[in-house]
């Protein structure tokens, strides 16, 4: 059996000591298509999609993105594919054209649009989460996703609901408001001295309190809006 796969095992057996009333919800990053992205999307359970939406309250929606959707990782002859080659030729020499880099495809933006108009006519309040950050002042501009100002442009036109944008990928982490909306890039894990480090998040009708754990957390503070 690879090493990549043994070592999803073991992520995926901790994950599962969980109290069973506990969600979990997963994002799909550069790193954990190492292992392919069948296997991956099996054996967490986003045969369907990995990129969906669904009810944290009855006040707030999650909306997670797959910013790996154009990339490399896919297979020769799939669209997707095709995009993340052409892009990476049209876009030689700028920071993020970078192999391990992806972004939404054009399907993906289309549903991202109607879910944040469904949004907004049941007058709920989105988080939007995705792997890579969308802006470089929330991170390294290498790090920053292909067709990120698609998305922005998406956000922005939904400003009435969309309240921060969570992302990683930029293991120093970052934050940023932009147009109203908070950027906030979570450190890496991996990279901490710590065994446990974390953060969690509290949702009100009108902030978002973040608390972080560990020397590698996102700093702890509330997000106003």
């Amino acid at each position: 059996i690879p090493q990549v796969l043994l070592e999803l095992d073991d992520v995926l057996a901790a994950l599962s000591k969980r109290p069973s009333a506990i969600p979990l919800y997963h994002v799909v990053g550069n790193h954990c298509l190492y292992v392919g992205r069948g296997e991956l999307t099996r054996r967490l359970g986003l045969t369907e999609s990995a990129y969906y939406a669904c009810a944290l309250s009855p006040h707030w929606r999650l909306v997670v993105l797959d910013s790996m959707d154009v990339g490399l990782d896919r297979a020769q002859g799939d669209s997707r594919r095709d995009m993340a080659e052409a892009y990476l030729k049209e876009k030689q020499g700028e920071p993020n054209a970078v192999s391990w880099n992806g972004g939404p495809s054009p399907t993906q933006l289309r549903w991202l649009q109607t879910t944040l108009e469904s949004s907004a006519t049941d007058g709920v309040n989105v988080i939007v989460c995705g792997h890579h950050p969308l802006i470089a002042q929330a991170a390294g501009s290498e790090h920053v996703a292909w067709f990120s100002q698609a998305v922005l442009d998406i956000f922005e036109s939904n400003r009435s609901v969309v309240r921060a944008y969570f992302a990683g990928h930029f293991h120093s982490g970052g934050y940023a408001l932009a147009n109203g909306i908070h950027h906030i890039t979570f450190p890496a894990v991996l990279d901490s001295d710590e065994t446990n480090a974390f953060a969690t998040v509290q949702l009100y009708l009108d902030r978002i309190f973040v608390r972080g754990f560990g020397v590698r957390a996102t700093p702890t503070r509330s997000y106003l809006f």
